[in-house]
């Protein structure tokens, strides 16, 4: 008996993997950001409630000692417990434990060398208006206790356990907040901070080693003898990451470390103001999380046009997002950042604004692609680039204008780097700059929202309003009149198409 006749190839069902399909990403990027804002916001509320528990004098001096401890944790981890995502399952699952030591015992080496230099510090700092050496003690062991525990979150997520990785992330900043908060809310001094911060170490620590028992496999710990988990291997594979995060730890910090020593009695309020509005930042990040790996994808098979799609679907629907609430934020500060920290800290409301512009170009996660490209060297020369202009720009300006001057350097040296990694970003998009951003569509929402922003202050400012209406009043009134102003002149009409997902892709992915 003789088989049925196959049915032709045009009406044979397609497996799903092999159908194009429409990629989400404005829902997928929506989810992540969000996601991310939970973990965000509870920074700034702790800087809301220090600013009001503490005097000017107090919160500079607590401000500084912070910048110390958060300088000594990012540089004395260099990126080891990046390493766990590489090796971990490349080792057999006898000697995974051994690898979580043998990495944990890296970053207490770090860690020791770390506190030592903050031990050190105490000859530099003198005795001015941000005197902390009694504190430094206090600080290393803090940095001496937490860093060795940093490889927690990387260790959770390669032993599959995404729920404790979380939990472990989100208790670990609620006790750190209350490590900061309750000892002023008691009416202690600041050593009685540092000394909570000693406790919440240590407890970190402590539950540190118990998930690292409950995640790794059972049995007698074994170093890894070979496939490249070796210790020496494993720093070989650290050592550009910890450099890359050195770079960036400076570039972050040096503006601080500037305002400290040539505007000290301000540098509680500079500290206020140099950091980034949380939420604004978070959309880029997510939307480059969602394409990485289409990007990633699209260049191995050499499909460079497919990856320039992605990137300007990417980039024109974050800077929708991102321009106007730059422009929100830049108007509303006059009243916002005086609410939010004090009267006594608005001194800082032109740096905080002059941060803000600096998010204007924050549209794009412009590092994923260059490293999904393979391109880990332009990475590189893009934060030497950023750190040489920072020092040349901003030494001279805040010797000259103080923290203002900070500000305005930081803004001019991400303006340089912005440029240089855009070209290079062009290089490996093989096409030319004026076509690899969006410029066209940039410039119109740029334009839109500066002429709907200066609208907004010029009405609001002829009115007798006291801060908390003023604030509403503009921020309701940039927003209607930019909402308005957008659906009339449409410049959300013309995005660039989201490419379709390819079944390639699709196929390699589920």
């Amino acid at each position: 008996m003789s088989a049925a006749p196959a049915p032709p190839p045009s009406t044979m069902p397609k497996p799903e993997s092999a159908i194009a399909r429409s990629f989400d990403l404005n829902g997928r990027t929506l989810a992540i950001a969000l996601a991310q804002g939970v973990v965000k916001l509870p920074q700034i509320a702790i800087a809301v409630v220090l600013v009001r528990l503490l005097t000017e004098a107090q919160w500079n001096t607590l401000s500084f000692a912070l910048t110390v401890y958060l300088t000594g944790v990012g540089l004395g981890g260099l990126n080891i417990n990046q390493s766990v995502y590489f090796f971990y399952g490349r080792v057999p699952r006898e000697e995974r434990r051994g690898l979580v030591l043998q990495t944990t015992a890296l970053l207490a080496s770090t860690a020791a060398i770390a506190a030592l230099i903050i031990l050190s510090l105490g000859a530099w700092l003198g005795d001015g208006a941000l005197a902390i050496e009694p504190l430094l003690p206090m600080i290393a062991l803090v940095v001496l206790l937490e860093v060795p525990t940093s490889a927690a979150q990387e260790l959770l997520l390669a032993s599959e356990s995404p729920r404790l990785s979380a939990g472990f992330t989100a208790v670990s900043a609620v006790l750190q907040g209350v490590a900061l908060i309750l000892p002023i809310a008691l009416g202690r001094g600041l050593d009685e901070v540092l000394r909570w911060l000693v406790v919440y170490t240590l407890c970190r620590l402590v539950v540190y080693v118990v998930l690292m028992l409950r995640a790794t496999p059972p049995g007698p710990i074994r170093f890894p003898t070979a496939i490249g988990a070796r210790m020496r291997d494993q720093i070989v594979y650290t050592l550009p990451l910890a450099l890359a995060m050195a770079s960036g730890m400076l570039n972050k910090m040096l503006d601080k470390w500037l305002v400290a020593a040539f505007d000290p009695v301000h540098f509680g309020a500079y500290y206020l103001s140099a950091q980034e509005v949380p939420l604004i930042p978070l959309l880029p990040f997510a939307m480059g999380a969602v394409v990485a790996t289409r990007y990633v994808w699209a260049f191995k098979r050499g499909r460079t046009p497919l990856a320039l799609a992605y990137w300007r679907a990417a980039v024109s629907r974050v800077a929708v997002v991102i321009v106007p609430s730059t422009a929100a934020v830049i108007i509303c500060a006059p009243e916002l950042f005086p609410l939010a920290f004090t009267e006594a800290n608005a001194v800082a409301v032109l740096p905080f604004q002059i941060y803000g512009v600096i998010l204007f170009h924050r549209v794009a996660e412009y590092g994923i692609v260059l490293r999904a490209a393979g391109d880990t060297r332009s990475l590189w020369l893009a934060s030497l680039t950023l750190l040489g202009s920072n020092v040349l720009v901003s030494l001279p300006l805040v010797a000259t204008l103080g923290m203002v001057g900070a500000a305005l350097g930081t803004l001019i040296a991400n303006a340089v780097a912005w440029i240089y990694i855009l070209r290079r970003i062009a290089r490996v998009m093989e096409t030319p700059l004026r076509v690899v951003f969006p410029w066209r569509h940039y410039g119109a929402l740029l334009a839109l929202a500066t002429v709907v922003g200066g609208v907004t202050w010029a009405g609001v400012s002829v009115l007798d309003l006291d801060a908390g209406t003023a604030l509403a009043t503009k921020a309701t009134g940039f927003t209607v009149l930019y909402w308005l102003a957008s659906r009339a002149l449409g410049v959300t009409r013309h995005l660039p198409p989201i490419p379709d997902d390819d079944p390639d892709f699709l196929g390699e992915v589920m």
